[in-house]
């Protein structure tokens, strides 16, 4: 199977080839560049199975309607690029805003010969729980499926545990090893990622708790305080914005060393718990923290990986000698970055 991958913006599609190089799968698709529409009216191949549609949604200032029209965006045409889809493949999915009226979603369809669709509705748990757009599917399997009622839930990383809560993730759930992993990796190898945001959440999780923790600890003076507090020492609403996005106006030079701090003890700890030996902890981990100063968050966790590896290998072999995790980490790294094993030893 191949997809071909149509748009009219050539760096896009510059980006996307980039990151299909990195999931291994460029061989697999072909990019064109041009305009659907137009793509759709000279398409001579065999039909084409499904056709996903993700328009442009006239930036964010498509937020400040109360619902989506097909009609507000103006170029390219929604409803152009849709009739164009329908014309090379009998299934088109539609990747929409979470507003998106669904009054038009019917009429599109019934003008298409659509007896029913099937409305997906998305929600991302990180950074925080929020409806993210809707998915609409105008197939001819939908008017014979039965009805799904419900929702469906899609996890990264382990699995068995807790199902995600609808509140703020505390910033250790938010920074177990195997859900990070994914991020630090498309961040370093992708375009387009995600991290920025997780950045932003944990920075703003961390100071909200670090502001109950200082007024726990001054509640017993804070009557006091309050008789006491001038002019001079009163916050100024306006200085850095107001409501929700105080928790990252004081985002300095100071505060990010002091997340990509915490990130590093989160990830070494992450790592020692799932990895490491019961015994000596604490120097495993005070070795992993400072290793992450050293060499980038994948190279460790490639590390940790091909030592985890190495060590289940060792004990399926004849001897079934008991190897620990750490000694296979620190022998790959002395063998692959011998001059950061040399710092790390002196």
């Amino acid at each position: 199977q191949r997809v071909i991958a149509v748009d009219t913006d050539a760096s896009r599609l510059s980006d996307a080839a980039h990151n299909a190089r990195v999931y291994g799968v460029h061989e697999r698709i072909e990019f064109v560049h041009g305009d659907f529409a137009g793509f759709a009216d000279s398409y001579e191949g065999p039909q084409i199975d499904a056709v996903f549609l993700s328009p442009p949604w006239g930036g964010p200032q498509h937020l400040d309607a109360e619902y989506f029209s097909l009609r507000d965006v103006e170029q390219p045409d929604i409803v152009r690029l849709f009739a164009a889809a329908t014309r090379i493949s009998p299934r088109v999915v539609l990747y929409l805003p979470r507003h998106m009226d669904l009054h038009e979603v019917a009429i599109l369809a019934a003008k298409h010969s659509f007896p029913a669709v099937d409305v997906e509705k998305v929600l991302f748990q990180y950074p925080t729980p929020h409806l993210k757009l809707c998915v609409i599917y105008f197939t001819p399997e939908a008017a014979v499926a039965p009805l799904q009622v419900g929702s469906a839930k899609k996890t990264v990383g382990p699995t068995g545990g807790p199902s995600p809560q609808t509140t703020m993730a505390a910033p250790v759930e938010m920074l177990t090893w195997p859900p990070l992993a994914g991020p630090v990796m498309r961040t370093l190898y992708c375009r387009y990622h995600y991290l920025g945001r997780y950045v932003v959440a944990l920075a703003q999780a961390w100071e909200r708790q670090r502001d109950a923790t200082k007024a726990a600890a001054d509640a017993p003076a804070s009557g006091k305080r309050r008789r006491h507090l001038g002019r001079a020492e009163r916050p100024d609403p306006n200085a850095c914005g107001a409501g929700r996005h105080r928790g990252h106006q004081n985002l300095g030079e100071g505060a990010e060393a002091d997340v990509r701090e915490k990130l590093h003890s989160h990830i070494a700890r992450a790592l020692c718990e799932a990895l490491g030996p019961d015994a000596g902890r604490n120097e495993l981990s005070a070795s992993l923290v400072w290793l992450l100063h050293e060499v980038p968050p994948v190279d460790l966790l490639r590390l940790a990986s091909d030592a985890e590896a190495e060590r289940l290998e060792a004990s399926r072999s004849p001897s079934g000698a008991a190897v620990e995790w750490n000694s296979c980490f620190f022998a790959l790294l002395r063998k692959r970055i011998p001059e950061v094993h040399h710092r790390l030893l002196e």
